[in-house]
């Protein structure tokens, strides 16, 4: 669904623009990210949101210039987290360690 939605309003913005979608694309910077799917074996409750926003918030007061987006799949018993940032090595670094603190929230239920 979110795919669907993204492109039609990338089609929506290319047209209105009057524009080459290359031309559109070519003024976003596209960064080095990181994607890892771990899986869900308990249906998470509010504990576990509240505990891995904490653990968002601190990644990201950590690491100001990484960007963390994680999150419960839609479709599948999975976390999905998303990890961008400018420096490559920062971002495999980041990932390693979000990975191992979600993993922890995740085996401890």
């Amino acid at each position: 669904g979110d795919g669907i939605l993204a492109a039609v309003k990338i089609i929506e913005i290319i047209s209105s623009e009057k524009n080459k979608a290359s031309k559109i694309f070519s003024l976003y910077d596209q960064y080095p990210q990181i994607k890892i799917n771990l899986p869900i074996k308990k249906k998470p409750n509010g504990f576990f949101d509240k505990t891995i926003n904490k653990i968002v918030k601190e990644n990201e007061a950590n690491n100001p210039k990484i960007r963390y987006l994680v999150r419960k799949s839609g479709t599948e018993p999975l976390v999905r987290i998303l990890v961008e940032g400018q420096d490559s090595d920062k971002v495999v670094k980041a990932s390693k360690i979000i990975n191992n603190q979600i993993n922890k929230v995740l085996n401890a239920r």
